[in-house]
């Protein structure tokens, strides 16, 4: 039997780094470009501006890719939530 699901990356990452295996091919590569985005009030650009800087200065010194490394591509964290 074999199959596909599609779905978004971040449950897909977490399902892969909980259930390890060699019968599941995981694609990291996206189909679509669906950019994040910040939800915030309107007409507040110094906001935007602050956010823009803080997640560029979070990718410039590393951090981002830590967090990502944790929450999606280790399963490490999972067993302090069950």
């Amino acid at each position: 039997m074999s199959g596909a699901f599609v779905y978004d990356f971040p449950f897909n990452a977490v399902i892969m780094a909980l259930n390890p295996s060699n019968k599941v091919v995981f694609l990291s590569e996206p189909f679509t470009n669906e950019p994040i985005a910040w939800a915030i009030r309107k007409n507040d650009p110094d906001f935007m501006k602050f956010l823009n800087e803080f997640l560029n200065r979070m990718k410039a010194d590393g951090r981002f890719d830590q967090i990502y490394q944790k929450w999606f591509l280790s399963p490490d964290w999972h067993r302090f939530v069950r």
